[in-house]
């Protein structure tokens, strides 16, 4: 029976991860594939948080809160998230980053974006002060509380930090996806300083990482943000929105 178990929750973790992935390029068949698997996922997600096997379990849970927060179940996405926080390991360790990253998640998302900040800020000085991949995502999150505050300068200047220190990663796909979403999380802010021009050249910068990318859901937001940035400027009509030529998913 415990072997069983065990590859049970291997099986359910790695769905998970690869659902997680799919979504990006096609949520509508990950997120109906979820639809039907959710009793399975959220008895598997909690077995391993129970097992003891904290980087697994907090890692699984991370990706079962994505659809938990997109379908609107709060109150699952609350008790995996409590129970990913008694799971999470030593300071500094990738299953403290993650459990204390969904817990700020779940505060911001619950429209307590000040608590949420200090959670994210405890992060930060959690881990070393050098550039890295888990800082980069936490000063992203910030950016958005500072957002979410009204502070939109403060939300500028994070994000232009997170550029700096993407720019000093080594380049690979997971690097290049979060320079796209930084210069997205930059344009909004810009967009709403009225800074139109600059947040249209973010905004272009991130459309074309993302169609490299072949992150449609991406290209599609993007998309959109570039439209209403038009439409802010009254520029409707010089929008070429030419299916064929690639400008439009």
């Amino acid at each position: 029976q415990e072997k069983l178990l065990q590859g049970y929750c291997q099986a359910y973790y790695q769905l998970a991860n690869q659902l997680y992935n799919l979504d990006r390029t096609n949520p509508h068949a990950a997120r109906a594939v979820v639809q039907c698997e959710l009793p399975n996922l959220l008895r598997a997600v909690h077995l391993a948080l129970q097992s003891g096997r904290n980087e697994e379990g907090v890692d699984f849970a991370d990706s079962v809160n994505r659809f938990l927060r997109v379908f609107g179940l709060r109150r699952d996405a609350e008790a995996l998230t409590e129970a990913a926080g008694k799971a999470g390991g030593t300071v500094g360790s990738q299953a403290w980053y993650l459990a204390q990253s969904n817990l700020g998640e779940q505060l911001r998302q619950n429209g307590q974006p000040g608590a949420a900040a200090q959670v994210f800020a405890n992060i930060l000085a959690g881990l070393e002060e050098t550039p890295s991949y888990n800082r980069c995502l936490t000063l992203t999150m910030l950016g958005r509380c500072s957002k979410a505050q009204g502070q939109l300068a403060s939300a500028e200047q994070l994000y232009r930090q997170e550029l700096d220190e993407l720019a000093q990663l080594e380049l690979n796909e997971q690097i290049r996806r979060q320079i796209g979403i930084t210069h997205g999380e930059l344009a909004d802010v810009l967009c709403n300083q009225k800074r139109y021009n600059e947040a249209k050249t973010a905004y272009q910068v991130a459309l074309e990482i993302m169609k490299d990318l072949d992150d449609m859901r991406s290209v599609a937001v993007v998309t959109g943000q570039l439209g209403t940035v038009a439409y802010l400027q009254d520029e409707l009509a010089a929008m070429e929105l030419d299916k064929a030529g690639g400008n439009l998913p």
